[in-house]
C-alpha cells in the first residue's frame, strides 16, 4: 500500500520562506518614514501580518514529525538514530552558521569576539537575530518523541493535542507575567503552534478533506486578518506612538490567537492550492522549497550584503526600491544554496537536510565531462 505523502509542506515551507526574508527586507521602513505617516501605517500593518510565517515554519514542525514518528516504536536505538539525525541536520548546521555570524558581526559591527560572551550568544541563539528560531528548533526536536510517545499511550491526548498545546501556552503566558520572567528564547513560547501542527498531522487526512471545503477556510482567514489586525494596532498605538497602555498578556494572548488561527488558514490554503497544482508546477516549487531551512540560515548576510549596492529612497520609489532588493536577496540565496547542494561536499553540514542528487544528474554530468575532455 502506497504511504500518503503531505504535498502541501512544500506550498508551506515556500510561503513562510518567502515571507520570513520579506519580513527582514521591508524592515527598513522604520527608518526610511515618519511614523504618523500612511506609509510607515501600511508597512508596519504588513510587516505584523507577515510574521505569520514563524507559526507557519513551527506547525509544519509539528506536522511533518507526527505524521511521520506517529506509529513510530521508541527504543534505545531509535532514540540515538533519531538524536543522531537531527544533531546532523540541525545542530551542526546551527553551530556553524552561528559561529559565521559571530564573525560577521565582529566585521560589520565590530562586536567583540570574547569566548564566553560568544559561547553565551549561541546557546542562548544571539549570534544573530533570525538565529533565536534555530534555537528554538532545536528545543522542540529534543522533546518530540515526548510528545508522540504521550499520544501513541493516551487517546485523549491524541485527540485533543491542539487544546493541550493552546493551554500549555497559556500556563508559561500566566507564568511568565505573574513571576515577571524575563522572555528568553523557551520553545513554550511557540507550544501552542507545535503541538497544532502535531494534531494536524495525526489527523492528516481528515484535515485535508476539511481543507477541500472553501467556506470555512475563508473564515478562519478573516478571523485571523480580524485578530491581526488587532495585534497591528495594540503594537503601533501602544509600542510605537505610545498612545495606549498595552499590558502583556493582552498582547501576548492576541498574538497567540493571531498565530494559531493565521497558520492554520495557511496550512488549509496550501492543501487547496497543491490540490489545483499539476505534477510538473508542483515539482519546480519543490526545487525551490527544499531549501527553505537554507534560507532561513543565510539570507540575513545575503540581505545585509545586497543592501551595501541598492539603495531605497524614502519617497514613491522606496515601494520599487524594497522590490528589487527583495527579489535580488531571494535569487542569490537560491543560487548560493544550489551551488553548494550540487558542487560542495557535506553540504548538508550548512544547510540541513538537501534531497540526493538523482543518478540520472550525476551519469549526465559525467557523460558530459568525458565528451568535453575527448574533443
Amino acid at each position: 500500500m502506497k504511504k500518503t505523502r503531505i504535498e502541501s509542506i512544500y506550498i508551506l515551507r515556500l510561503t513562510a520562506m518567502l515571507m520570513v526574508v520579506l519580513v527582514h527586507t521591508v524592515g527598513v521602513y522604520n527608518e526610511s518614514f515618519d511614523v504618523l505617516s500612511g506609509a510607515f501605517q501600511k508597512y508596519h500593518f504588513l510587516s505584523r501580518m507577515i510574521r505569520v510565517e514563524a507559526g507557519i515554519f513551527i506547525l509544519l514542525t509539528g506536522l511533518v514529525f507526527f505524521f511521520n514518528y506517529a506509529q513510530k516504536e521508541w527504543n534505545k536505538a531509535s532514540l540515538i538514530d533519531y538524536y543522531k539525525k537531527r544533531a546532523m541536520f540541525i545542530v551542526v548546521p546551527y553551530l556553524i552558521w552561528a559561529l559565521i555570524y559571530e564573525w560577521y558581526a565582529h566585521v560589520k559591527i565590530d562586536r567583540e569576539l570574547i569566548f564566553s560572551e560568544v559561547v553565551s550568544r549561541i546557546l542562548q541563539g544571539e549570534s544573530y537575530y533570525q538565529l533565536y528560531f534555530i534555537f528554538i528548533i532545536v528545543q522542540i526536536y529534543l522533546v518530540l518523541p515526548l510528545f508522540v510517545w504521550a499520544t501513541q499511550n493516551c487517546d485523549f491526548v491524541r485527540k485533543y493535542l491542539w487544546i493541550i498545546g493552546i493551554v500549555l501556552h497559556l500556563i508559561y503566558i500566566f507564568i511568565q507575567n505573574t513571576f515577571d520572567l524575563s522572555a528568553h528564547n523557551l520553545f513554550f513560547n511557540k507550544i501552542s503552534l507545535f503541538l497544532l501542527g502535531g494534531w494536524i498531522g495525526l489527523h492528516y487526512l481528515k484535515e485535508k478533506e476539511k481543507a477541500s471545503k472553501w467556506i470555512p477556510t475563508a473564515v478562519i482567514g478573516v478571523i485571523a486578518l480580524g485578530i491581526g489586525s488587532v495585534l497591528f494596532y495594540l503594537h503601533y498605538a501602544g509600542y510605537t506612538l505610545n498612545q495606549i497602555q498595552v499590558y502583556s498578556p493582552v498582547y501576548k494572548l492576541t498574538e497567540l490567537g493571531y498565530l494559531v488561527l493565521g497558520s492554520y488558514f495557511f496550512f488549509k490554503l496550501s492543501e487547496k492550492i497543491t490540490s489545483r497544482l499539476s505534477t510538473k508546477h508542483l515539482g519546480k516549487l519543490k526545487h525551490v522549497a527544499v531549501y527553505s531551512f537554507g534560507y532561513y540560515l543565510i539570507h540575513p548576510l545575503v540581505l545585509k550584503e545586497v543592501a551595501g549596492f541598492t539603495t531605497v529612497r524614502t519617497n514613491y520609489w522606496f515601494h520599487f526600491d524594497i522590490t528589487v532588493r527583495y527579489v535580488l536577496t531571494v535569487v542569490l540565496c537560491f543560487v548560493i544554496i544550489w551551488l553548494t547542494h550540487r558542487f560542495v561536499p557535506f553540504a548538508q553540514l550548512f544547510f540541513g537536510k538537501l534531497p540526493a542528487r538523482r543518478k540520472k544528474e550525476i551519469v549526465s554530468e559525467s557523460h558530459q565531462w568525458s565528451m568535453r575532455n575527448s574533443s
